[in-house]
């Protein structure tokens, strides 16, 4: 699967707070007739700007799920929870769905609301659907972080420990595309090492 990361942060000196995503930019694209992959440059990008909110999806996706979260997100005022529980109950019925057994999506949004960045994620997997799961988070102070690559405990905590030495925006951001940069190379069939970061507040 591919690299994701997310980090909303709430600066303790009292500066607008952010919401910094990013991704590698590799996109395998799967022929369910051939049961191969080949990599493909027809790609808008794993991390996007909808309505004001961040979201970010990767995984082995079937086509028609792309449209339809684009399509709940430029269309729906929710906030962030009712709007991660849509995305989640779609990703469901689209995976349940889906003829192929190794389909699975890891998703993240993001949005500022009341002022504070506040984070969903979702993980739903064919061959595992008791298990998926979405949450919702609120940094109303200091930062939260989430990402994919849950086994890379070194790089969460080395970048963990870095924000919260140091909420500078520009600071995070660098440490965001270093961090997903060192995830990517060690996923090289899977991923690249030339890093999309998106961001909302600043």
């Amino acid at each position: 699967m591919s690299v994701l990361m997310v980090a909303a942060v709430t600066p303790s000196n009292g500066s607008k707070p952010y919401v910094i995503m990013g991704s590698d930019t590799k996109k395998i694209a799967l022929d369910l007739h051939k049961d191969e992959t080949v990599e493909t440059n027809d790609f808008d990008g794993k991390v996007r700007e909808v309505n004001g909110k961040l979201i970010g999806v990767v995984g082995r996706i079937p086509n028609e799920f792309l449209n339809e979260y684009l399509q709940i997100m430029s269309n729906d005022d929710k906030n962030l929870e009712s709007l991660t529980r849509d995305i989640f109950e779609l990703a469901k019925e689209v995976i349940s769905n889906s003829d192929y057994e190794e389909a699975k999506l890891g998703i993240f949004l993001a949005a500022i609301e009341n002022g504070y960045p506040s984070v969903g994620i979702i993980n739903v997997e064919k061959d595992k659907l008791d298990d998926a799961y979405f949450r919702t988070g609120i940094a109303k102070e200091g930062h939260l972080l989430a990402t994919n690559f849950n086994s890379f405990d070194d790089l969460e905590k080395e970048i963990n420990d870095k924000i919260g030495k140091n909420q500078k925006f520009e600071t995070v951001r660098k440490y965001v595309g270093v961090c997903l940069k060192a995830a990517a190379s060690r996923l090289p069939e899977t991923c690249n090492q030339k890093i999309d970061i998106k961001q909302i507040g600043k």
